[in-house]
């Protein structure tokens, strides 16, 4: 709805609706297909707390613009400031979009990517490779003996060891050049941008060495925990698929040989 005054056309209303219902159904399902609306709608409103005092300022001063748009107190600028607080009610909103967006590819647990973000993030990082023609590796990670850690401390302890563990891999990546990600059980993968095998291979080691060095402290318990790791690197119009078959079988190896240990994928 708009009016026209004077030869310009005057917003009645903001074109976006600030409400939790718009930014749930404008969240593409596939990103979040198992999640019931119930709970999205829970998280939407824990984040939409975050901005919740920058929305009413926003409103606040939209519904001032109004009052001096109808009545006339100066038209140009009660018009800048109305298009000037729409702006800001669609910023709010759309972090409130981005924010849902970024749940819905983490995993909940660790507070690394899940398996979606994985593979959404792989896929950005194989066409940046093959375009730019730059190097890229896949690191898989698998913590050794977990099933033993969930049998002796309960899953509470498993939970407690898998987190602290995702907590020192993603300390060791290279922020803005490495991803981390939980894609199942205890398994995680780094995504290392812009990396050929070499360089990944200290990456691996650096990563394993920060895992296995100091113990988990569970419950005043000190649990030793250590991670195989198996490393491929990306060759020129390979796909995600075969680049984790390579790392997957590189860490199959990892495991047969003794575990605690990185092995690097080899054609030979």
């Amino acid at each position: 709805m708009a009016e026209e005054s004077r030869g310009k056309i005057i917003p009645l209303r903001p074109n976006l609706d600030t409400g939790l219902e718009s930014v749930i159904e404008e969240l593409p399902r596939d990103l979040a297909p198992d999640v019931p609306y119930e709970q999205l709608a829970a998280i939407a409103a824990h984040i939409a707390g975050l901005y919740e005092s920058r929305i009413q300022r926003a409103i606040g001063e939209r519904n001032q613009a109004y009052a001096e748009r109808d009545n006339v107190v100066n038209e140009r600028d009660a018009y800048q400031k109305l298009n000037d607080t729409l702006v800001a009610e669609r910023i709010v909103g759309a972090r409130e979009k981005e924010a849902l967006r970024q749940y819905a590819l983490s995993d909940e647990l660790t507070g690394l990517l899940n398996r979606r973000g994985y593979e959404a993030r792989l896929e950005e990082a194989l066409n940046v490779a093959s375009r730019y023609n730059d190097p890229l590796s896949l690191l898989i990670i698998d913590i050794d003996h977990f099933k033993q850690v969930n049998d002796t401390y309960g899953h509470a302890g498993g939970d407690f060891v898998l987190k602290e563990v995702a907590r020192r891999i993603n300390e060791g990546t290279r922020q803005g050049g490495d991803v981390a990600a939980r894609f199942g059980g205890e398994e995680i993968a780094i995504i290392a941008q812009k990396t050929a095998l070499e360089g990944a291979s200290v990456l691996a080691e650096n990563v394993r060495k920060l895992v296995y060095e100091t113990p988990v402290i569970y419950n005043e318990q000190s649990i030793p925990v250590t991670i195989s790791i198996g490393v491929a690197a990306y060759e020129k119009e390979m796909t995600s698929d075969k680049l984790f078959k390579r790392a997957d079988d590189a860490l199959y190896q990892a495991k047969n040989a003794g575990r605690n240990r990185v092995v690097l994928y080899s054609l030979e």
